[in-house]
């Protein structure tokens, strides 16, 4: 089966409950099944991290999110843009 994860971080390092959950579940169905992640990132110092998930990833998206999306100057703006909001 393929299957297509998103997420709001990227699992790895696993420093916190969640990406602890996230990478093991991709451990585990990555075993029968084909995965591709897509994961959101805040810093680019993040994306090199993504190389350690390749073993249990078809293909690895990552999506860069805004730094404070919920200043108000923002949620103004994406009214108005073609662009989603985080």
């Amino acid at each position: 089966m393929k299957i297509l994860m998103l997420t709001p971080y990227l699992p790895y390092p696993p420093a916190s409950g969640g990406q602890i959950r996230t990478l093991y579940l991709l451990k585990y169905l990555s075993k029968n099944h084909s995965i591709t992640l897509v994961s959101l990132y805040k810093d680019e110092k993040e994306r090199p991290y993504a190389k350690h998930l390749l073993s249990y990833c078809d293909e690895i998206h990552l999506c860069k999110r805004a730094k404070n999306p919920w200043k108000i100057e923002n949620i103004f703006k994406s009214v108005f843009s073609d662009q989603p909001f985080l």
